[in-house]
């Protein structure tokens, strides 16, 4: 597991940190601790989701190690 990025985002009066890294794994996670769903995607299918404006920093951060990245995203509404 590798540090790639931080931002931070505003919703309702919080303030909400987030924190990416790069990892790999032969394993689907069992246990979520915050969110109700997640979702395994690849390089071609990044794109497929709307992101919040702190996650999509993340997910430009993600070009430096994905360079196929290089679609623009999809504003979310």
């Amino acid at each position: 597991m590798q540090y790639l990025a931080s931002s931070v985002d505003y919703q309702d009066g919080y303030e909400i940190h987030l924190t990416c890294f790069t990892c790999t794994s032969n394993e689907k996670p069992t246990k979520l601790s915050v969110h109700s769903e997640y979702i395994w995607t690849t390089p071609d299918h990044i794109y497929d989701y709307n992101f919040f404006k702190s996650d999509k920093m993340l997910v430009e951060a993600l070009k430096g190690v994905w360079p196929c990245l290089t679609k623009p995203m999809k504003p979310k509404y």
